[in-house]
């Protein structure tokens, strides 16, 4: 394949659909990074998929007029917005949580980036709905930057269900402004053999960010969720259920760094292996220098559900100053055959049991989601990839 013919597509595309000059530059950058680290052997489906991407012409924001109006929610296709606010767009787009410069996947990402949203909550706004953000039918390479202005407080609602069954690539960075309260809810889903996924956010000073992420995709899935508490006193908690059937491979990274004074972290983590799948479970936190007072906590569990099941729950507390809290927890288990009994002696036959427990350990997470028919809709899911 012709890396420089790749070049001129991203370049043609850019051009084709009024994207402002800095973001061509910045995906050429991108694609520079990545192109002499590829060969054809090594472009894998997911690339190729993602460059015939770039062949298209969207024209989706050709005949927009601008208006400059952010004392609203505002709720955009992406290259809508980067017609209307492009100064911050390229102020905040894979600059301060997802940066493309973070790795070879992040560039490739923004390189061949064809379409997402843009979402945008103004200051001191308190919504009384949870904000849905949704895509029926996205496409799969995505990219979703949720911005929340300070002292604002929202509950956001993800969707995105990725039909494609070729490899995806879904990206999402939320900027939390000083003082915003944030609860974040993650429900998509993913048809993709091969689906890459990366939560990424960044806070300021006394913002709370609380996600609960489902992990639900049928295919093998490398996840990756950072947090950054930046400012003093800022917080945030991650809750994930992820389940894994077949012979699914799933690895799962959360980190979250303590920067800020007095910041806290906590990362919960729960999966179920079933059949011949696999589960890794990679739970990072790590308090920087000068992060006096900071808290990191982590429990990561992981149950099997057969012989041939199997997993890797990795807790790692990185620490550079002395006055903090850590702690972490960790544990690989099957179900406990004492309550399997209890329930059998209820009347429950074994397969129920199991499902009943199994349904035990993830649901609290599930319960958490504010919308009625998404929740029902999860708890559905669930009991399907249990059956």
């Amino acid at each position: 394949m012709d890396m420089e013919q790749i070049a001129k597509q991203i370049i043609t595309f850019s051009r084709d659909n009024n994207e402002p000059t800095w973001l061509t530059t910045k995906k050429s950058l991108a694609w520079s990074q990545v192109k002499n680290k590829l060969n054809e052997n090594e472009l894998t489906m997911l690339t190729k998929t993602w460059i015939e991407s770039v062949k298209l012409k969207a024209n989706v924001a050709k005949q927009v007029q601008p208006k400059f109006d952010l004392s609203k929610i505002v709720k955009l296709d992406l290259g809508v917005a980067l017609q209307i606010y492009p100064e911050l767009l390229q102020e905040n787009l894979m600059e301060k949580a997802l940066a493309w410069q973070a790795d070879s996947l992040s560039a490739l990402h923004l390189a061949l980036l064809t379409s997402g949203q843009f979402v945008y909550v103004p200051s001191g706004f308190r919504a009384v709905r949870p904000l849905m953000i949704n895509d029926k039918n996205a496409a799969n390479n995505y990219h979703i930057l949720i911005i929340v202005g300070a002292g604002a407080q929202v509950d956001l609602v993800e969707q995105i269900n990725v039909a494609a069954q070729t490899g995806a690539y879904l990206g999402t960075e939320i900027l939390l402004g000083s003082g915003a309260q944030v609860n974040y809810y993650q429900v998509d889903q993913s048809k993709s053999i091969q689906h890459y996924q990366a939560v990424h956010a960044y806070q300021a000073q006394n913002s709370n960010l609380k996600m609960y992420l489902t992990l639900f995709n049928r295919g093998n899935q490398n996840y990756d969720v950072n947090i950054d508490l930046d400012g003093d006193h800022s917080q945030a908690t991650v809750k994930m259920v992820a389940i894994a059937d077949q012979e699914q491979a799933q690895k799962v990274t959360t980190r979250i760094n303590n920067y800020g004074q007095k910041t806290n972290g906590v990362i919960e983590q729960n999966g179920v292996a079933k059949d011949k799948s696999k589960i890794d479970f990679h739970a990072v936190g790590k308090i920087f220098h000068g992060a006096h007072g900071a808290q990191s906590n982590q429990h990561s569990r992981l149950l099997t559900l057969s012989k041939q099941s199997h997993g890797q729950v990795d807790p790692v507390l990185l620490i550079e100053e002395n006055d903090v809290e850590a702690g972490h927890a960790a544990s690989i288990g099957k179900i406990d055959e004492d309550q399997l009994y209890y329930l059998q002696t209820r009347g429950i036959d074994r397969k129920q049991a199991y499902y009943l427990l199994t349904k035990g350990f993830l649901l609290p997470v599930l319960n958490e989601i504010p919308n009625e028919t998404l929740k029902n809709k999860a708890v559905a899911q669930l009991q399907q990839r249990l059956q």
